[in-house]
């Protein structure tokens, strides 16, 4: 799922055999944060530090100048169209993910 607004999103998983229903598994995730979604994204000048950001944009989006991924960080870009400009830092140990999606 892509989330859309900051907060916190419940999963639940029950699982049935056919006769009897398995204990719930419930796992939450908390988005602090949703400015990274929307139609034509431009990111510059960010420094992505720790946890994995999720971007999604829905025509496209371009990573400028400035931006970096430090070493346990992750970035994960995706949308129809996506450019990296010049200048953008990954360093080892990051993760860097472009999808792009129809």
């Amino acid at each position: 799922f892509v989330v859309d607004q900051a907060g916190s999103y419940v999963a639940q998983l029950i699982v049935n055999d056919g006769m009897v229903d398995s204990v719930a598994d419930t796992v939450v995730v908390s988005a602090e944060d949703s400015t990274c979604v929307g139609d034509h994204l431009l990111i510059e000048g960010e420094v992505f530090f720790s946890g994995t950001t999720l971007c999604v944009g829905y025509s496209s989006i371009t990573l400028g100048e400035g931006v970096v991924v430090e070493a346990g960080a992750g970035l994960d870009l995706s949308a129809p169209v996506v450019r990296i400009m010049s200048n953008v830092v990954i360093e080892k140990n990051a993760v860097f993910k472009v999808s792009t999606i129809p």
